[in-house]
């Protein structure tokens, strides 16, 4: 048994400085991604999720469970995110929550995608260095061309890395999408 899940067995108490850093650094691009699915705004998004964490630490609130843990804080990102958007009083931005509040699977969909998106980050930065930057460069919408060329590499190196790095992430996330399935 790992450190970390010695800290997450039992109740969850947000008293300790420890805990408390652990679940920021597992759930904060989480959040930033789910609160940024909601308003569209990555810099306000980002501000959501420090302010949720900060109330969560001043709070110091205890769990039973992870589970519990993590829905309480989407609940709160997503409430924040809501108050943000209706004091933004925007017609745009109501309409957005409108949109957003009238389907209920819409949100467990924002959930699902924040957490898959996190465990894919996750997947590629633990990848060898080479497949991990060609990878990186083809999220961010880069061609195989642009990437040999950024990279200064073949065009077959460019593939083989992309091609590897792929069969690796699936044998990775392979558990992971049983989850979301």
């Amino acid at each position: 048994m790992n450190k970390q899940q010695k800290v997450f067995d039992g109740e969850i108490s947000l008293c300790k400085e420890v805990v408390f850093k652990q679940l920021f650094h597992k759930y904060f691009p989480r959040v930033c991604i789910y609160a940024a699915s909601i308003i569209k705004d990555d810099a306000v998004a980002t501000d959501i999720a420090q302010d949720v964490f900060i109330r969560l630490w001043e709070k110091r609130l205890s769990f039973q469970t992870i589970q519990s843990f993590k829905a309480y804080l989407y609940n709160s990102v997503k409430n924040t995110c809501f108050n943000y958007l209706r004091d933004k009083k925007e017609s745009s931005s109501i309409e957005h929550l409108g949109d957003i509040t009238s389907k209920d699977h819409n949100i467990e969909f924002l959930i699902m995608e924040a957490e898959l998106s996190a465990k894919l980050f996750e997947a590629i930065m633990k990848l060898p260095q080479a497949r991990r930057e060609v990878m990186l460069l083809r999220i961010n919408g880069m061609t195989i061309e642009d990437i040999a060329d950024e990279l200064n590499i073949s065009l077959n190196t460019v593939k083989t890395h992309k091609k590897l790095a792929h069969k690796q992430l699936r044998q990775n996330l392979r558990t992971a999408m049983y989850v979301f399935l």
